[in-house]
């Protein structure tokens, strides 16, 4: 079956953590599209509503990365895959985001999170619009790179070949298509925005509270990767 579209990488989702993605795969030399079911120039999510702070892995960012872990899973509550990552990957991934044109400079730690923290904030640049500026730099970014991007495409379906996802169903403008992929990144964020999913996993009188995140995280990726068999944990 021919598709529409073909790609070496498709990452569905056009939040911070799909246009991240995204860059680190196109800088690895492969092609990259991304999609993202918004209308906008370049997606969102709930990255478009952030006040401007990142929480970073670390007291000193330039920690080693095994006494960071340390501190992260003291407590005991912390999964040791996630800190691993946290510890390993948060000090590289915040030069990163700088070398992509997004501007951050330190600020105070805030917020309920796991111990040791820090959080680092977005210049004043970005007092306004905060999320918009960022997502436009990443945009900006990785179409320099030579990557691709469709707005207002949803991702419906994903379809396993050889035990692998190759393709995804997908629509745009009412159109149905299909795009082929030899690997499919899913940063989709979360359900808030699912009324039904909200009650099922969190509570039943849950979808009562009033929504404050996008009215498009409407857990997408989740249901998909959860039709093909995939495990939801936490």
């Amino acid at each position: 079956m021919m598709s529409d579209f073909s790609c070496s990488v498709l990452v569905i989702g056009a939040g911070i953590a799909g246009w991240t993605a995204a860059l680190r795969a196109i800088e690895h030399g492969v092609d990259v599209l991304v999609v993202d079911k918004s209308p906008g120039e370049f997606g969102g999510g709930n990255t478009l509503m952030t006040s401007g702070s990142f929480r970073a892995a670390g007291k000193n960012l330039k920690s080693a990365p095994q006494a960071l872990y340390r501190e992260v899973m003291k407590e005991g509550v912390a999964y040791p895959e996630l800190a691993r990552a946290w510890a390993d990957h948060c000090p590289a991934s915040v030069d990163r985001l700088r070398g992509w044109g997004v501007e951050l400079a330190d600020g105070p730690a805030g917020g309920l999170l796991l111990e040791p923290r820090t959080s680092i904030s977005l210049s004043p640049v970005y007092k306004r619009d905060v999320g918009t500026n960022v997502l436009r730099k990443l945009r900006a970014s990785f179409i320099q790179r030579g990557g691709r991007y469709a707005g207002n495409t949803e991702a419906l379906r994903l379809l396993i070949r050889a035990g692998c996802v190759s393709r995804v169903v997908a629509q745009s403008n009412g159109k149905s298509l299909e795009i082929q992929s030899k690997a499919v990144i899913l940063t989709t964020g979360g359900f808030s925005a699912n009324k039904e999913m909200v009650a099922e996993y969190i509570g039943r009188h849950a979808h009562e509270c009033k929504l404050r995140g996008s009215p498009n995280d409407t857990g997408d990726g989740l249901r998909m990767a959860m039709e093909i068999g995939a495990k939801a944990v936490n």
